[in-house]
């Protein structure tokens, strides 16, 4: 039933998904190309950040035009927790969809980084938390109230991910003596838990208002 939510919801932005195919694309080879010294993760994290929350946003500016689309499948046997559950789907599909093109990429082409497990998974969870926030946020507020949100991150991301590959060696000195299979075990369970709880939440919230 949630493979049906998950169609329902690529199919309202489906112009969007055709976009994000050509951002995990594009976005790691500009960053290869125009600043190399930041290619390493850099590209590969603003593609998962535009791809997800631009596709993401337009969802939700579809579904704010037709709200009535919502109350309707609520009558249906599809339950008010599985068009929540969708959307967190669909946010690690698209994750596993960068992955894939920027692992593929790394492989021709050498400009735009190597692919290194641990990074990928701290991508993931720093992606997690801002989505975790931002999910339950719109649904708590709405649409129109979190837009200002959605632009904070878009407009936040570049800079703050090439500080952080500038200076991105000054990691706490500890770190090095954790094995790396237990920090990226540590960082996906971490990722994991905070879309988890961020789902509950989404799902407690959307109930609530269904039930205004």
């Amino acid at each position: 039933m949630l493979i049906h939510l998950v169609k329902k919801d690529i199919l309202i932005s489906k112009k969007y998904a055709q976009l994000v195919i050509l951002m995990a694309i594009g976005i790691p080879l500009f960053i290869g190309w125009r600043m190399p010294e930041f290619a390493q993760y850099t590209g590969f994290a603003l593609a998962v950040v535009f791809s997800e929350f631009m596709f993401f946003q337009n969802l939700s500016m579809k579904e704010n035009q037709y709200s009535k689309a919502s109350a309707l499948l609520c009558s249906t046997p599809y339950p008010s927790r599985g068009l929540v559950q969708s959307k967190y789907i669909v946010f690690i599909l698209i994750f596993v969809y960068c992955v894939l093109i920027y692992w593929i990429e790394s492989l021709f082409i050498p400009q735009v980084g190597s692919m290194n497990l641990t990074g990928v998974l701290a991508v993931f969870l720093g992606a997690s938390v801002v989505y975790s926030i931002y999910v339950p946020l719109q649904y708590k507020l709405g649409y129109d109230k979190t837009k200002i949100f959605f632009m904070l991150v878009i407009m936040a991301s570049p800079v703050s991910l090439a500080a952080f590959a500038k200076y991105g060696n000054l990691r706490p000195d500890f770190l090095d003596m954790i094995p790396v299979l237990l920090q990226n075990v540590l960082l996906f369970m971490a990722g994991a838990a905070v879309l988890l709880i961020s789902m509950k939440i989404s799902v407690h919230i959307y109930r609530h208002k269904e039930l205004i």
